[in-house]
């Protein structure tokens, strides 16, 4: 049992006494209680502990009453914002009317409103600056009507009377532009020839539908929607500026190439020479897959096969052969391979050849293209240069021009 006791009765000694027990071993022993001195809480300490608390306290009220007063004033700001922007919106739109502009404008001026002098000045001030206002907005429109504005109002009588300040202000028009606009557009427009359009649209539909010029496609799938009757579907054997000069040569009225790619019809596909689907020039057609296959490596980004040999005419073509490094190169090429019954067509074929072998191929082709090309220009040259010769003395008539056919050798 433990007694707690105060510092003046731990004076006092506690009697001892020596117990035995059957072993022969001696023990103390005491009568009285025990006595533990414990630490005891001073006043002092309670009132620290009792200050903090209320400190604490305070601190939190505090800021708990801050934290509602800045709610109450972002309250109060976004409030008086709206109510400004609304007062800015309500008083800019107010300004901007033309009644209230001439309104502020009497008002400025110091007249007396109502009176009959006043009234017909306040008229046509409303009169001008509702003008102003109508040519503010039509010449922000669209460019047209802005230039048709600025032809109107950019006159002589604006520059007499010194009003082209006034007018920039007003309506945003800048007179120096507005002026040499107007020289330029105070002319009438001449009126298309229907008939001449619709001819030249026809002779065009008819000369790329000739045999000699495209090929007709035989498949049934094919068919093409013209209008509201299907076509088969033609493919161009050259390519359109090399059909233009041949048809400029046969025709007396000549067109450009955009005129010529604008009546193309549809159904008339353009040429494509890496598909043997669409020309029938097996040269053009193996230069084509060889430029494919140079591409693929990285050595030119040039697939057409006449602007190959245009580039390359002078300089020839061993600076991009140097850049190969596989030591096989493969690539397609057309060739008659032998079918059912003995029959032959022809069918793109894969060829492997090594990086020696296929340079000496490459220039050996490239300087027997170059030549075919040149022939095939030579063609359309001299089917021009007939023309111009037969022109003056007119021996030679349209309709054989007509049925001259070239063919590429």
């Amino acid at each position: 049992m433990l007694h707690f006791l105060n510092e003046a009765d731990l004076d006092e000694p506690n009697p001892v006494v020596l117990i035995a027990d059957e072993n022969g071993v001696s023990s103390t022993s005491t009568n009285q209680p025990l006595i533990v001195k414990m630490p005891l809480i001073s006043a002092k300490s309670k009132g620290g502990k009792k200050r903090a608390s209320h400190a604490l306290k305070r601190a939190t009220n505090e800021i708990r009453n801050l934290k509602t007063h800045n709610k109450n004033l972002k309250k109060s700001q976004n409030t008086l914002r709206k109510r400004l922007e609304r007062e800015k919106k309500r008083n800019s739109e107010k300004k901007n009317t033309p009644r209230s502009k001439t309104d502020a404008l009497i008002q400025r001026a110091g007249l007396t409103p109502g009176t009959r002098n006043t009234e017909n000045i306040r008229k046509k001030l409303l009169y001008a600056e509702c003008v102003s206002k109508e040519i503010r907005e039509t010449s922000e429109e669209n460019p047209t009507k802005r230039k048709l504005v600025g032809i109107v109002v950019s006159g002589k009588f604006m520059k007499k009377y010194k009003m082209l300040t006034e007018l920039k202000k007003s309506t945003n028009i800048t007179w120096r532009t507005q002026a040499q606009r107007s020289k330029k557009l105070n002319h009438e427009r001449q009126p298309r020839n229907m008939f001449l359009r619709q001819k030249i649209a026809s002779d065009v539909e008819q000369f790329l539908c000739r045999d000699d010029n495209s090929r007709c496609m035989p498949g049934k799938a094919d068919a093409v929607k013209y209008g509201k009757v299907k076509k088969q579907k033609r493919i161009l054997n050259d390519y359109l500026h090399n059909i233009l000069i041949k048809f400029c040569a046969e025709h007396y009225l000549p067109i450009s190439l955009a005129t010529l790619a604008r009546y193309r019809p549809k159904y008339i596909c353009l040429v494509n020479y890496a598909s043997r689907n669409t020309c029938l020039c097996q040269k053009h057609q193996d230069f084509a897959l060889k430029l494919r296959c140079m591409k693929q490596m990285g050595v030119t980004t040039c697939t057409s096969p006449d602007q190959y040999v245009t580039m390359h005419r002078d300089n020839g073509i061993q600076e991009d052969l140097e850049k190969i490094t596989l030591e096989k190169v493969n690539y397609k090429q057309w060739k008659k391979v032998k079918i059912v019954d003995g029959k032959e067509r022809m069918k793109i074929v894969d060829i492997e050849l090594g990086k020696d072998d296929f340079k000496v191929e490459m220039v050996k082709q490239f300087e027997c293209f170059t030549c075919h090309v040149d022939r095939v220009k030579a063609q359309y040259t001299a089917v021009r240069d007939m023309k111009n010769n037969f022109q003056t003395t007119t021996h030679l008539s349209k309709w054989t021009l007509q049925k001259i056919i070239l063919v590429r050798p």
